[in-house]
């Protein structure tokens, strides 16, 4: 199914690639969800699955990974700007916190 209002180019093999540009708006999506969560639990330590089910509720599947990267993505440009802290308790488990 096509995700309303998002342009894609499909390639002759089936793929379906989005535009740069359409990236950043899924980015931005997840970034306001993201942000309003950490910020109304401050100093509260978060797991990934704690952000993806605030940001997009019950999902499954690749739905639930797209979303994963994409919160991903939005998380470490804020540990990069220094707004939140991200702290590994494991080889790859991290919490993060504002």
């Amino acid at each position: 199914p096509r995700m309303r209002g998002i342009r894609s180019t499909t390639t002759s093999t089936g793929w379906t690639f989005l535009t740069s540009l359409e990236k950043w708006r899924l980015l931005l999506k997840y970034a306001r969800e993201v942000i309003d969560c950490m910020s109304a639990h401050p100093g509260r330590e978060f797991r990934m699955g704690d952000l993806i089910r605030y940001a997009c509720g019950n999902i499954k599947g690749k739905e639930r990974h797209a979303a994963r990267i994409a919160i991903m993505r939005v998380v470490e440009a804020l540990v990069e700007c220094g707004t939140v802290k991200k702290i590994c308790v494991g080889k790859t488990s991290c919490v993060y916190f504002m």
